[in-house]
């Protein structure tokens, strides 16, 4: 979970550089003109050098709170409630709270503020005149942000003040452990009650992660995880009559079952009988491939063991539907399948390719369940024949009941954060699904929404890419765990 929140950070660091480079070169020509206008050759090396990153500081923060770009799409909207991404998250999960990683950046943008100001401006060495700047400053940009049409956030008027306060902790700290050095010990520290204001700077820098701490020590009863509540847009919706497809209250649980090492070597075993020659697998990330001219033939998944293998075959340009279904039975013997297994069989033709699903759950033991999911596609033109198994092998861990549609609706839109399009839509179709959750390993029921029509309330427009002659269908999904009775 937290590796999600970092690599979220990290994305919106890299994002910036370009924009850190363009700063470091306008700081230079800045510090040239000001280092000839007010003579700093009095000033040591090391106070032109932070002079220098103090313009670049004020550069990056006017470009990155005024001129660049909020997200497309993106509206104005103002929060008042402290903390309420890290709330989100708490209830709903990181992938419902992706905007925890923008607090912390609040923080670390701020920092270097309360770091340098000390450094260059002797008056500005103690915690009040430090908080007084960061706030004053943080709260003047959230006005302009109003004003601009942008957006006003009180977290970011309580990161921004938390990360001075930070950086003019880690100030104290490094003043205090030069002072240590033996080289260095004529330089005295020259701060009014130095101790205690160490002691606040280590109290701060620890309330700066407080809030994810909160997150990740506080239990929560969301063992199985949660799906993206998909529709934070759609600010009203009405279901079309009979669009609620029959459903049982109480839902299973699964556990995915991860293939062993010996699963794979048999797997891979399998597959070069099935193509009738000895496919060479390499790990590449999370597959196992064999290529072959230059070109992947085969791969497998080593995280639920799904592959899929391109064959030679001669196939017949008038083969029918039949003949199809019964030659993706032969390789389902191959690929040691039992056809009695599946429960549904459909074929799709289309452009010179048949593809056969063959589909079924199959309790095998007690608590395991196989959810067969083969696809056989025969491509005429090419004269190959491809083999996808998604099979899934998962253990039932737990019977739960479930929420009604109207409730997992209701919460996606109480999730709506107000920053986006507004949707007024007709939901054609509700049905239950399952989806697997990386972060848990658990296969848990989801509510899918389905509608192909749409307003934006914003815009008084139909909704984005919604052509009323085609037939594309809008999806979105909740969790259908409620998690208030477990």
């Amino acid at each position: 979970m937290i590796i999600d929140v970092l690599m979220s950070m990290a994305y919106d660091i890299l994002n910036i550089i370009p924009m850190i480079l363009v700063a470091g070169i306008i700081s230079f020509v800045c510090l040239c003109f000001i280092y000839k206008k007010f003579k700093l050759n009095k000033y040591s090396k090391f106070k032109i050098l932070v002079t220098y990153v103090f313009i670049g500081w004020i550069i990056m923060f006017i470009c990155v709170t005024q001129l660049a770009l909020p997200p497309s799409g993106k509206f104005f909207t103002m929060n008042l409630e402290p903390f309420s991404e890290f709330f989100r998250w708490r209830d709903y999960g990181l992938k419902n709270g992706n905007f925890v990683g923008q607090y912390f950046l609040n923080i670390v943008m701020f920092i270097p503020l309360g770091i340098i100001l000390p450094i260059l401006f002797s008056n500005f060495k103690s915690y009040k005149k430090i908080f007084l700047f960061s706030f004053g400053l943080s709260l003047s940009t959230e006005f302009i942000q109003m004003i601009t049409a942008r957006s006003a956030d009180i977290d970011d008027l309580l990161a921004n003040t938390t990360g001075g306060l930070v950086g003019y902790g880690i100030y104290l700290i490094f003043i205090g452990l030069i002072a240590l050095i033996p080289k260095f010990k004529y330089m005295k520290v020259q701060i009014v009650k130095y101790n205690t204001q160490l002691i606040l700077g280590i109290i701060f820098i620890m309330l700066s992660v407080t809030p994810y701490l909160y997150v990740l020590i506080v239990p929560t009863n969301h063992i199985y995880g949660e799906t993206y509540y998909g529709n934070h847009s759609v600010a009203k919706a009405t279901f079309a009559e009979n669009s609620i497809m029959p459903y049982q209250t109480t839902q299973n649980i699964y556990k995915l079952e991860q293939p062993t090492t010996d699963t794979i070597k048999n797997i891979m075993d399998m597959l070069s009988n099935v193509a009738n020659k000895n496919l060479n697998y390499l790990l590449d990330g999370m597959f196992y491939r064999a290529d072959e001219n230059d070109k992947t033939i085969s791969s497998i998944d080593i995280a639920d063991g799904s592959y899929y293998i391109y064959l030679d075959a001669q196939i017949e340009s008038n083969l029918t539907e039949d003949e199809a279904i019964e030659i993706g039975k032969q390789y389902l013997s191959k690929l040691n399948i039992d056809s009695n297994d599946i429960e549904n069989v459909n074929v799709i033709v289309q452009d010179n390719e048949i593809d056969v699903y063959f589909r079924g759950l199959k309790q095998k033991e007690e608590l395991l369940f196989y959810d067969y999911n083969i696809k056989i596609t025969f491509n005429i033109d090419s004269n190959k024949i491809i083999v996808s198994n998604k099979t899934i092998v998962q253990t039932l861990v737990d019977t739960v009941e479930i929420v009604t549609p109207y409730e997992a609706f209701d919460i996606a839109q109480d999730l709506n954060d107000d920053n986006y399009m507004k949707w007024d839509v007709i939901i054609d179709n509700v049905f239950l699904e399952y989806e697997y959750i990386l972060d848990t390993g658990y296969i848990i029921p989801v509510w899918n929404f389905e509608f192909s029509e749409g307003i934006n309330l914003r815009l008084n427009e139909p909704i984005p890419n919604y052509d009323p002659s085609s037939d594309i269908i809008w999806h979105s999904k909740a969790t259908a765990i409620d998690y208030n009775i477990m």
